[in-house]
């Protein structure tokens, strides 16, 4: 199963603006990368569900109905927690680099350092 290339490098947006607001445009950047990331979720699920149901190693009704212990909900929020974490630095880098200290700073863009 081969990974989709993102439409946008994660790491820069070789000059690429969807939006005039850099705020916006960052949102609409991470609701992107969500939006793949949820698709090559979806589809590695849908992928292991036939196959683990074919060889009749999985019960999908057991699965619609799972209730997980004390401990694996842990690790479940954990890996929330990591997934929120991942999905919003790029975010909370935006709002600190926007953390106005002149207050003659134009509304909307980045603070000058």
């Amino acid at each position: 199963m081969s990974r989709i290339p993102p439409p946008i490098s994660k790491h820069e947006d070789n000059g690429v603006s969807f939006f005039e607001t850099p705020g916006v445009d960052m949102l609409y950047r991470t609701c992107l990368a969500l939006a793949e990331e949820l698709a090559i979720t979806q589809d590695r699920l849908d992928t292991l569900e036939r196959v683990l149901s074919q060889r009749g190693q999985i019960d999908l009704e057991e699965v619609d109905h799972f209730e997980p212990d004390a401990h694996a909900e842990s690790q479940k929020h954990c890996l929330a927690a990591r997934l929120s974490e991942n999905v919003l630095a790029p975010i909370k880098a935006l709002v600190e680099q926007y953390e106005v200290r002149d207050p003659e700073a134009e509304r909307g863009r980045p603070h000058e350092k």
